[in-house]
């Protein structure tokens, strides 16, 4: 168990103050608990998180094919689901795992080969195994649009049904052509509807790779604008360009209710300042050496600019959570949103240290561990003054 305890703010990692001329509140992070390797557990590459009413913590491990449940105090609890392709068990954990809870429910999917084509799920009462639901739809082939497309999120919808997103592969990516399209399927994984939504997919790069295997590396950059899509726990759709600060809202079957807009001026791209940044901190992105490199130095279609929006998600008070683009390599500016659109708070987070959620006035963040060099999960209880 890793609980930190502290009687005083000594703790605080970051505060957000309010600027001159803006009457929005300040906010601070008092760092709480931790999740991962303890003595009861090896907590391997952390590629998801997700959080319950009660507090539990749920951890996908890439490394070790599962998912840890902690407590809220940091006590680790039982893993469930293992590699392997039966019930319960996963093909693989990747960056495209997801972890959706609704109602009683934990909806995990399994990835095979790139994207998920399964969900299992589990019951949040005493973390039993339930069934396992099919994405891939069967009569997706009644459905012109979706030929080359692979379903990759699941979101439980009232009803019942599942909103499913489906997405081309990199290597079948067309910028002209490439939709991410959102239907409505049944427990069957039957597409009973749809598309209800769609957005233009994110922009990539891509480089011939010469020598013995020759192979195409294919890789979307941060500095392109790309659709970010969130819903809310009363299942309203929340989407965005990212290259504006602009949240168009939909009701759960897609129809347009209103957008917020906040005025934001994007940072300037610059392509030496990007070409000699990757050089000094050498991303690589698991492309090969230099690939990367040589993708933005033969890049014809760079931007003019950042996009002003990197991330968004809804917490369970139905706050909206955006981290903006900045002029800091090092940071993220988080604004922190009513439902109405108001402005709330602003602060400035590591960007080595995602904020992944907020639940239970409480935000949790993936970082990397001073002293071991380990993934871990970091608890902070959010403190706000009006």
């Amino acid at each position: 168990m890793r609980l930190i305890i502290t009687s005083f703010l000594v703790s605080l990692l970051l505060t957000g103050l309010p600027k001159k001329g803006n009457e929005y509140s300040d906010v601070q992070f008092q760092k709480e608990v931790e999740f991962g390797t303890n003595n009861e557990i090896i907590v391997g590459d952390v590629t998801a998180l997700s959080v319950d009413a009660k507090g539990q913590v749920f951890i996908a491990d890439g490394t070790q094919t599962t998912i840890h449940i902690f407590s809220p105090d940091g006590t680790y609890i039982q893993s469930m689901g293992r590699e392997g392709k039966g019930p319960g068990e996963f093909s693989a954990i990747t960056f495209n795992t997801s972890i959706e809870i609704h109602q009683d429910k934990l909806f995990i999917t399994d990835t095979q080969t790139f994207f998920p084509h399964r969900a299992h799920v589990f019951s949040l009462q005493d973390l039993s195994f339930d069934y396992t639901l099919k994405l891939l739809a069967e009569n997706r082939g009644d459905y012109e649009e979706l030929k080359g497309h692979y379903p990759k999120r699941v979101i439980p919808q009232k009803d019942g049904t599942f909103l499913v997103s489906y997405h081309k592969t990199p290597h079948q990516y067309k910028d002209s052509t490439s939709y991410i399209k959102y239907y409505v399927q049944d427990i069957s994984g039957k597409i009973v509807s749809g598309p209800i939504f769609k957005q233009k997919d994110r922009t990539n790069l891509t480089y011939l790779v010469r020598g013995e295997h020759p192979y195409l590396a294919v890789h979307s950059f941060p500095f392109f604008e790309k659709t970010i899509f969130s819903v809310s726990e009363g299942e309203y759709l929340y989407a965005l360009k990212s290259k504006e600060f602009k949240i168009d809202i939909y009701d759960s079957n897609g129809g347009y209710l209103r957008s917020i807009e906040h005025k934001f001026e994007n940072r300037i791209f610059s392509k030496s300042k990007v070409l000699d940044r990757y050089k000094e901190t050498d991303y690589g992105y698991n492309l090969g050496d230099g690939v990367a490199l040589k993708m933005i130095e033969q890049a014809e279609n760079l931007p003019k600019s950042w996009p002003a929006i990197d991330h968004m998600f809804i917490d369970d008070e139905n706050r909206i959570w955006v981290s903006t683009i900045v002029g800091n390599d090092e940071v993220y500016e988080w604004w922190i949103l009513e439902n109405t659109g108001e402005l709330k708070n602003k602060f400035e987070w590591p960007r080595n240290k995602p904020i992944q959620t907020v639940r239970n006035n409480k935000l949790y963040t993936i970082e990397e561990n001073p002293k071991t060099f380990e993934k871990e999960v970091v608890q902070y209880q959010i403190l706000m003054n009006e």
